[in-house]
């Protein structure tokens, strides 16, 4: 405890793994390691190919940092959706249930990201 400094950057992707991982992210806010039922797995950039702690986790987070720290932990953290920060990118009012399960809002600007997948996911 007491007074802690440092600079860290990180890069931080998540894979949603199953239903319950999906659910947890659309929900309004979830608090990583705080939430029953929720496994999140975190692999570092040093660790590579398959480990077991991402097996059976509901979300796998893959994380790459740099800085006086040097590590990231994810534990603690609040997930939630900023509702301003889609609007400005959807150009309307969009929930996240919209974005990712109706599939409702686009934005062209992300056809390119779109093909991309499209071509090399099948």
């Amino acid at each position: 405890f007491g007074f802690q400094a440092g600079v860290q950057d990180a890069e931080v992707m998540m894979m949603v793994m199953n239903e319950t991982g999906l659910n947890a992210l659309l929900n309004s806010q979830f608090k990583i390691g705080a939430d029953a039922g929720l496994t999140v797995a975190t692999i570092g950039a040093g660790v590579g190919g398959a480990t077991s702690a991402a097996l059976g986790a509901d979300i796998v987070t893959f994380s790459k940092s740099r800085g006086l720290y040097g590590g990231v932990s994810l534990a603690g953290s609040v997930m939630s959706n900023d509702s301003g920060a889609d609007q400005a990118y959807y150009g309307q009012t969009v929930d996240p249930r919209q974005i990712v399960i109706q599939m409702t809002a686009n934005n062209a600007g992300a056809n390119p990201l779109r093909a991309m997948l499209s071509k090399y996911g099948g």
